[in-house]
C-alpha cells in the first residue's frame, strides 16, 4: 500500500477546524475518513455520526461509518439519528453481517 504523505497535514488541519466547529457535514466525512485512514477509528465513528446528523442524504458518510460496524447491537448505542436514510444504512449493514433476515 502506497502512503499518503498528504494525510498527517490534511488530518490536522481538519482537526482544528473541527475543533473549532468550523466543519459542515461533508468536511466532517472527509476528516472521518483521513482518521479512518489513520485507524483512529472510534474518533472517525464520533466525527462520521456527527455528519449524518447535519446532513442525513451523503450515502458516502453511511457507507464510512458502515465499515466501523460490527453488529447491530453497536449501532444502536453509536447516537446516529433515526432518519430515513437510517433505514437504508441498517438494511445494507445486515446485508454487509449477512444478517437479512432481519
Amino acid at each position: 500500500d502506497a502512503i499518503n504523505q498528504e494525510l498527517g497535514p490534511i488530518g490536522s488541519e481538519l482537526g482544528e477546524l473541527h475543533q473549532q466547529g468550523q466543519l459542515d457535514s461533508f468536511g466532517k466525512y472527509l476528516y472521518g475518513v483521513v482518521l479512518l485512514d489513520r485507524d483512529r477509528k472510534a474518533e472517525a465513528a464520533a466525527v462520521l455520526t456527527e455528519s449524518v446528523t447535519e446532513y442525513p442524504w451523503h450515502w458516502g458518510a453511511w457507507q464510512a461509518l458502515q465499515g466501523l460496524c460490527h453488529d447491530l447491537e453497536q449501532v444502536e448505542t453509536m447516537g446516529i439519528p433515526r432518519h430515513w436514510m437510517w433505514d437504508f444504512f441498517v438494511a445494507a449493514l445486515c446485508l454487509e453481517l449477512q444478517q437479512n433476515t432481519k
